[in-house]
């Protein structure tokens, strides 16, 4: 079991160069639960969230604490709330901060042939928010296509009754200027995906596609990967992920593709819509790819897009991972200005994999931070990583040691990074889960606050 640190800030510690831990404290839930998820109210505060995933229905946890992890007892009962949801197998895909207060949380279950999610509304206080969905919560259901033939739209409604109890990233959840916001149901290797527009009282805006939802995918030919959502200020959303495609060379490729506000698809980006990248992009030879994948988006302040993910290179019975770092411009091309319109591949010396699943933002300045791991051997050590670099790709080697900072859980052999956040005041805030071993029943929940600069 992982000991809870002493919360010392960095200022007394002595660390104050940028990457420094400032604080690191357990989530006050119930332990194991290995999908922590955050949002920031304000510089004092973080909200947090988990999930205890049940066969039948699944728990919701939220809290509110300061950022040495002290809760705000005048949140929900103490200081945390735990709510149950009518969701399998839940999963956490997103929190977002309610515009006059509170918070709304986004659990979906984690079957990739079922798109169910659940939107839980809480106010400031820890009050289920009676003004959004039915009391609070709200659940959209929405069938799987279900021929080769049916790849925009599905044909059921969102299921919400008044008589039931309805319940309904990070990534997956984005919200828009006009207060509406987007949510997507995805894994990375699909063959689904479900991307929904919902007003601000939770319920689908049905004018986006008429049904307030797209779908897409196949069980065995076209497969789409989705992993990531950005809205742009005008309301048009990007989305990130792989697409599969047994007629297409290469089969499989990574892909970004962009809708319209009425939810047709955007023909000025990309390749009449869609953007798709090999081997080529990141400048690797097409016999050495062996995997890659865009997990992790952010806004671009020219409207384009910065993504992060890992690539995976084989030669012989040789396989190495490394970090991918990708900028996109407004139309869907690699920004020329971002490593020379190339994906950037970050790799550690001596390291057995290095990648950028666990997060990424841009900082008002235009540097990007991005987030992932490092295993120096594939099952007996791992630990966090963060990387910072300028607009041009280059390293900040103001950052950590030489541009990247490596840190582990308190007494964690094993970790993994789920969320990263950068506050209004360039703190870098981490959520990870970490233990002895890779089993999740020993994984631990705990954040990290870095220093920025």
């Amino acid at each position: 079991m992982m000991e809870r640190q002493e919360k010392v800030p960095a200022t007394q510690a002595g660390k104050t160069a940028p990457g420094d831990t400032e604080y690191e404290f357990l989530l006050p839930f119930p332990q194991p639960m290995t999908r922590p998820h955050m949002a920031v109210p304000s510089d004092e505060w973080i909200y947090l969230a988990n999930v205890e995933s049940g066969m039948d229905v699944s728990t919701l946890f939220v809290a509110r604490t300061a950022r040495n992890g002290d809760v705000d007892t005048s949140f929900g009962r103490g200081g945390w709330i735990a709510e149950f949801v009518e969701i399998r197998f839940g999963e956490p895909i997103g929190l977002w901060l309610r515009e006059g207060g509170g918070v709304l949380a986004a659990v979906k279950d984690s079957n990739n042939s079922r798109f169910e999610v659940a939107l839980i509304c809480f106010t400031e206080a820890g009050e289920l928010d009676s003004t959004f969905g039915d009391g609070g919560k709200i659940i959209h259901r929405i069938e799987i296509p279900g021929s080769p033939s049916e790849s925009t739209s599905c044909k059921a409604a969102s299921d919400v009754t008044g008589d039931e109890q309805a319940a309904g990233s990070g990534t997956a959840l984005a919200v828009a200027d006009d207060g509406t916001f987007y949510c997507l149901l995805g894994s990375a290797f699909g063959p689904f995906y479900a991307l929904m527009r919902l007003q601000s009282d939770g319920r689908l805006d049905t004018r986006f596609n008429g049904t307030g939802y797209v779908t897409d995918g196949e069980w065995a030919y076209r497969q789409w990967g989705a992993t990531s959502i950005v809205v742009g200020s005008d309301a048009r959303v990007t989305v990130l992920g792989e697409f599969y495609d047994v007629t297409a060379v290469p089969v499989r490729r990574l892909v970004a593709w962009r809708f319209n506000q009425d939810g047709s698809i955007d023909r000025s980006f990309g390749d009449d819509g869609y953007a798709f990248f090999d081997a080529d992009a990141a400048d690797v030879a097409p016999e050495n790819l062996y995997q890659m994948s865009f997990d992790h988006a952010a806004s671009l302040p020219d409207g384009g897009v910065a993504v992060c993910g890992a690539l995976t290179t084989v030669s012989g019975t040789t396989y190495q991972e490394f970090g991918l770092l990708a900028c996109l411009d407004a139309s869907g091309k690699p920004l020329d200005t971002f490593n020379r319109g190339k994906f950037l591949l970050y790799g550690v010396v001596g390291a057995y994999q290095a990648s950028f699943r666990g997060g990424i933002a841009v900082q008002d300045d235009g540097k990007i931070v991005a987030g992932g791991g490092v295993s120096d051997s594939p099952v007996t050590d791992s630990e966090l990583l963060a990387a910072r670099f300028q607009p041009s790709g280059s390293r900040d080697l103001t950052f950590g040691d030489g541009g990247a900072r490596r840190f582990k859980g308190e007494d964690a052999q094993i970790n993994y990074m789920r969320h990263m956040l950068i506050d209004s005041k360039g703190k870098i805030l981490v959520a990870a889960i970490g233990g002895p071993n890779n089993s999740g029943s020993s994984m631990w929940s705990f954040v990290f606050q870095l220093t920025g600069g």
